[in-house]
């Protein structure tokens, strides 16, 4: 796919192609997906991981989450007005329905932002990922504010068909420093 001018044009696109994806599909890219970030030296270095709870048209996270929580600190976004906040993760407490369907952890669990500096991963979820980097969420801009404001390296994943050239960008966009699909693992910087 090539250059679209609007972003509600290019959501409204990529919301029909994720539509047309198998759940055997999506479950069997996300796990090549998963792969290949655990091959990652940064994976391997990385002590703490923040990842999201997956709804049904994204990379699938369920079954990793607990995974890799058994040798990594893990931490789940939050919504919380018009942010995100984060909260530490764990296989004993149980999860429940937040803003917009999205399963997450008890406000109880909710980290400082000084905790939130020392996470080396974030595993950022997205409708569309260009190979430059350029990531299109899905309108409202919590991913984008919240990692303006931390330095933290960026996994954008999608499935191979969410992977395009270009996508229209605002100043506020956050650029990824790595994109990974099921076909694809591209190091921006």
């Amino acid at each position: 796919m090539t250059y679209i001018d609007s972003k509600s044009e290019l959501r409204a696109g990529m919301r029909a192609l994720k539509c047309s994806l198998s759940p055997e599909y999506k479950a069997d890219a996300s796990a090549v997906i998963f792969r290949k970030i655990q091959q990652m030296p940064e994976f391997a270095e990385a002590k703490k991981i923040m990842i999201y709870h997956s709804l049904s048209d994204e990379v699938v996270t369920h079954d990793i989450i607990p995974l890799w929580a058994r040798n990594k600190s893990v931490y789940l976004p939050i919504v919380e007005g018009d942010d995100i906040v984060v909260a530490a993760y764990s296989a004993h407490n149980e999860l429940q329905e937040g803003c917009f369907g999205i399963l997450e952890p008890s406000r109880a669990d909710i980290v400082s932002e000084s905790e939130i500096d020392t996470i080396d991963l974030c595993i950022v979820p997205a409708v569309a990922l260009s190979r430059k980097g350029e990531r299109l969420g899905r309108g409202k801009g919590y991913y984008d504010r919240f990692l303006s404001r931390h330095n933290i390296t960026k996994i954008g994943v999608c499935f191979a068909e969410q992977l395009i050239d270009s996508i229209p960008t605002e100043s506020t966009d956050v650029l990824m420093n790595f994109v990974i699909t099921d076909k694809d693992f591209i190091h921006i910087g």
